[in-house]
C-alpha cells in the first residue's frame, strides 16, 4: 500500500487539505471533502464540519447550488 493513497484516488493535496470545489467536490468526481480534511478559509471546528458534511450529502442527492454558509459563532481567548 502507498504511504499517500490520496494520489491513488486522483485526490490533489495541499499543504492545507484537499483541493475542493464550491460544491465539495474534490478533484476526483467521486469523492467530496468536508470538515477538518477540506482546504476552505472557515475555521476547523465542529459546526462547519457538520454544515459541510450536510451540503455534500445535499450535493451527492442533486442540489447544485454553492455552498453559502451561515454564521459561525468563534471565541478566541488570549492566554
Amino acid at each position: 500500500m502507498t504511504r499517500w493513497p490520496w494520489k491513488m484516488l486522483g485526490l490533489k493535496m495541499i499543504f492545507t487539505g484537499l483541493t475542493w470545489t464550491n460544491s465539495c467536490g474534490t478533484s476526483n468526481p467521486h469523492i467530496y471533502a468536508a470538515g477538518d480534511v477540506a482546504n476552505t478559509s472557515r475555521p476547523r471546528i465542529t459546526t462547519v464540519g457538520y454544515y459541510e458534511a450536510r451540503y455534500a450529502a445535499s450535493v451527492i442527492l442533486g442540489h447544485d447550488e454553492p455552498i453559502t454558509y451561515p454564521a459561525v459563532p468563534v471565541c478566541i481567548r488570549d492566554a
